[in-house]
């Protein structure tokens, strides 16, 4: 098995998979009360595991019941603080990849000034001065 075939399994049997499973249903049912119930279990799950994946993966998801109107700017408000957790975790774990992960999404999101402080960021690794930042 490769890296890649690693991640797909571990992605697969992470705590917040069904709960995103369960919201993806939802939303595609218009149900926002269902959605935003199982993207709160998710993103508990997340939080209370170790690591920023879960978290990118859950910020992602809530920009989905964003597609339900009237929801979309209380979902990318979630999202950006989810993300930024995400980020302080992947910092704490000096991962260039996670802190790419994030910039990358809030470049999605248009929030190109927290694009550019997670490339500071990173670049810092580089510099050695990541504790100070």
């Amino acid at each position: 098995m490769n890296v890649e075939e690693i991640e797909m399994v571990n992605e697969a049997n992470a705590p917040w998979t069904p709960h995103l499973e369960v919201m993806d249903r939802a939303v595609a049912m218009r149900d926002p009360d269902t959605a935003i119930r199982a993207w709160r279990e998710a993103y508990a799950a997340a939080l209370g595991s170790d690591g920023w994946q879960g978290l990118v993966e859950v910020a992602s998801a809530c920009l989905k019941i964003g597609e339900i109107p009237g929801f979309r700017k209380a979902c990318e408000a979630k999202a950006r603080q989810t993300y930024w957790t995400a980020l302080f975790r992947a910092r704490q774990e000096r991962s260039i990849e996670g802190i790419y992960q994030v910039a990358a999404a809030f470049e999605t999101l248009g929030a190109r000034a927290m694009a550019e402080e997670c490339l500071r960021i990173a670049e810092s690794f580089g510099s050695g001065e990541a504790e100070a930042v």
